[in-house]
């Protein structure tokens, strides 16, 4: 069976909050900052996102194989930095689905 690996980047932006992954529109668990998660997943076409409340990242659409390891990479829209009041407004409010940044790892 495929494996899925998710590390998320160790934050002061939601530091004390888990964030819900969803693989197919299915919660299939929840990251703490600065952890790793692994998952086994079936073999074919996948979409995978992250949300918190208010805010998500946008789907991820990802093939593997069995036998297959697929990582990925998950972090704020403020990438590690102390966000100002408007930048965190800013995407709460214009950009819900850019709040959460989710990216293959190594791409």
């Amino acid at each position: 069976m495929p494996m899925l690996t998710i590390s998320r980047s160790n934050e002061h932006t939601n530091r004390v909050r888990n964030i819900k992954l969803l693989l197919n529109n299915k919660e299939i668990g929840t990251i703490a900052n600065g952890t790793v998660k692994e998952f086994t997943i079936e073999p074919g076409r996948h979409s995978l996102m992250a949300k918190i409340d208010w805010g998500s990242s946008k789907p991820v659409v990802f093939e593997v194989a069995a036998h297959d390891t697929i990582a990925f990479e998950l972090m704020s829209f403020a990438k590690g930095k102390y966000p100002n009041g408007f930048s965190a407004l800013y995407h709460v409010i214009f950009k819900p689905g850019q709040y959460l940044i989710l990216r293959q790892a190594g791409k």
